[in-house]
């Protein structure tokens, strides 16, 4: 099983972050890492699952995604362990601005009566992002093209 807990997860700007820590028995050891590596498909995929969310739970229609996209999430835990999430993405505006839509911060089980909870589809996005993440640190990247080989970009799993 896998230690390592995923605090942050961004893609933005050809610059992939992936910040985690470690418990141990002195404390937690964080970790950081951040790459101009492309991330592979599997990666952008479990990114742009989250826009659907993103937008449901920013109260905003399927047109609005419209020009969307993820960026990342941020995640905390409780002292049981429960994670919370807020989604990040950004929305490209019809004079080349862009917005952040960030969701409201929410754990992903009921802790309390009247307390919102993120959806179960939402969740099971954010662990698939999470595993692709994990799979990233491992070096699971894009693999350009070598100069003078042809061919299709392939995904590099180390």
């Amino acid at each position: 099983m896998d230690n390592r807990i995923i605090t942050k997860i961004k893609h933005k700007d050809g610059r992939t972050l992936v910040e985690w820590y470690i418990s141990g028995e002195k404390g937690d050891d964080s970790h950081a890492l951040e790459s101009p590596d492309l991330p592979d498909q599997d990666f952008c995929k479990a990114l742009d699952a989250l826009i659907p969310w993103a937008l449901q739970l920013t109260d905003h229609d399927e047109a609005y995604g419209a020009h969307m996209k993820a960026t990342g999430v941020t995640l905390s835990y409780d002292s049981e362990g429960t994670m919370a999430a807020t989604i990040t993405a950004l929305k490209t505006l019809k004079n080349t601005k862009v917005i952040p839509v960030n969701t409201p911060h929410m754990p992903c089980e009921v802790k309390a009566a009247g307390i919102p909870t993120l959806p179960l589809g939402c969740t099971n996005a954010i662990e698939t992002l999470k595993t692709e993440a994990i799979a990233y640190i491992d070096r699971k990247r894009q693999q350009e093209d070598l100069p003078g080989i042809g061919g299709a970009k392939k995904t590099n799993a180390a």
